[in-house]
Parts: C-alpha cells; sequence; structure tokens
C-alpha cells in the first residue's frame, strides 16, 4: 500500500511564539499579588526567558503604557515611586504639561540600576538635578532630590550622570567585586559618544570623581587608547598630588595608587 504522509502543521508565526513569554512577564510586572510594582525591571530579571523576546514584551508593555522606560533596558510600572520618576527628564518633556526647568538624573541605588551593578531596590528613590530646588512632583511621589549639580551636567544624558554618581559614590552598593566592577563602568563610559559629553563634565567634578575616573580609564587597554595618553596626563594634572581620595571599592584597581588613592583598608 503506498504510503501516506500527515500534512505538516504550518510554522507558527514569532508573535505567537513570544506570546506565553509576553504574557508571563506582563503577569510579573503587573500582579498585584506580587513586588512588581515596587521595583526597576530588566532583561536579566527574567533568566528563563529568551531574551529578545523579554526585550520586545518590555517595549510592549510600555508602548501600551502600563510601565514606563527609565533608562536604556530599565522599566518601572507607570504611576509607582520609581515610575514617576521617568516623567520628569526634562529632555523628553516636549508637548507635556509638566514643565521642568532643569533636567533630572537617577542617584543612589536608581544610578547603580541603571548601569547594570545592582538590583537591589529602595522603598524611597533617589534623584539628582542641577536646580537649586526639588520638583514638587518629585516631592509628592516620595522621591529624594539632591540638588545643585554642576550646570555641566545639563548636556549628559542619564546614563552619563548615573555614572559620575555611581563615582561620587565610591562604588559601594556594586554587587560585582571591584575588578568586575571596573570593567562595567569602563564598557559605559565608551560608549557611542559618551566621552565628548562626560569628558567637559568631569572637569567641573571634585577631585576625588576626577582621580577615580582616570584610574579608571588608565587601567583599560581599551581605554586607554580611546582615550589617549594625553587627555589622562591633563586629568591627572589637574589633581593635587599631595592628597590623597577614598576610591571606595574601585581603591583596589592596580592604577589607583597612581591617581592618589588613600590606601585601601584591610578587611
Amino acid at each position: 500500500m503506498p504510503r501516506t504522509v500527515a500534512p505538516s502543521s504550518p510554522p507558527s508565526s514569532p508573535s505567537s511564539a513570544a506570546q506565553p513569554v509576553s504574557a508571563r512577564v506582563r503577569s510579573a510586572i503587573t500582579s498585584p499579588a506580587g513586588d512588581g510594582a515596587e521595583r526597576t525591571w530588566r532583561i536579566n530579571d527574567f533568566p528563563d526567558m529568551s531574551p529578545q523576546a523579554v526585550a520586545q514584551a518590555l517595549s510592549r508593555l510600555a508602548r501600551e503604557g502600563e510601565i514606563v522606560r527609565l533608562s536604556k533596558g530599565v522599566y518601572a510600572v507607570k504611576g509607582s515611586a520609581a515610575g514617576r520618576v521617568r516623567v520628569y527628564d526634562a529632555r523628553r518633556m516636549a508637548g507635556s504639561r509638566c514643565e521642568v526647568a532643569h533636567p533630572v538624573f537617577p542617584a543612589g541605588l536608581l544610578a547603580f540600576n541603571a548601569l547594570t551593578l545592582s538590583r537591589q531596590n529602595t522603598p524611597r528613590p533617589v534623584m539628582s538635578t542641577t536646580g537649586t530646588r526639588a520638583p514638587r512632583e518629585c516631592e509628592e511621589a516620595g522621591i529624594r532630590v539632591i540638588t545643585r549639580r554642576p550646570t555641566a551636567w545639563r548636556a549628559l544624558e542619564a546614563e552619563d550622570a548615573a555614572i559620575l554618581e555611581v563615582l561620587r559614590d565610591g562604588a559601594i552598593h556594586s554587587e560585582y567585586e571591584p575588578r568586575d566592577t571596573a570593567q562595567v563602568l569602563v564598557h559605559h563610559v565608551l560608549r557611542k559618544g559618551r566621552l565628548a559629553r562626560l569628558l567637559p563634565a568631569v572637569r567641573t567634578e571634585p577631585a576625588r570623581v576626577r582621580a577615580m575616573l582616570g584610574a579608571l580609564l588608565e587601567n583599560s587597554r581599551r581605554a586607554r587608547s580611546v582615550v589617549g595618553r594625553a587627555t589622562l596626563d591633563e586629568m591627572r594634572a589637574s589633581l593635587n598630588p599631595l592628597s590623597r581620595y577614598d576610591f571606595g571599592q574601585l581603591g583596589l584597581l592596580p592604577t589607583a595608587k597612581r591617581w592618589y588613592a588613600k590606601a585601601p583598608v584591610p578587611w
């Protein structure tokens, strides 16, 4: 008897394949039974799912207005303490009824979250601004705002300022070892176009921040080739050789001593 072959089923479309992931992501974030509304979300919060499918699901939720994008790859539930922060970014306020005279940047744990150095959450987010007073909307949302950041920060993007905030904090909230923390920071610093914005702002930073950034860049072969010896020498010449700076976690870098870091305290 002739063999009969069952017709093959049509291949599933990418959208139907991603639908279960989309539903799981939506449920995890918006479920009233969980803590989704009190934290930030990233692709790596769903390690058992396809990163591309999770990215599409997060992007879809943002388009639908369920969540808001705080920075690249970082989201929060709209209306939550962290999610309301997104509203106050002055560079994206065109056409909005809410107008802010000065940009607002992630600080504290939010800065570490933005750079993927930490997955911790805080009940009271911290932001920073170049203004002299915190926006009233931020205060009403329970957000602590650090004021009077240098005016040079007005040219920065959110992740640019997050790098400076992490350095100001000595990278103390990083969940990585010092060497890995340095690699993550250098990766963010060397993103396309960032050095052109960051270096002018660094000149207005405290000497400790300039020293820490210099040690970071000099410790990386790739960064040394991108930045150039002349720029590193200029940054080091701006420091007082008699001073010693607290580098926090980055005090263990091989280049820290050359950039006048205090000797790290042994555990």
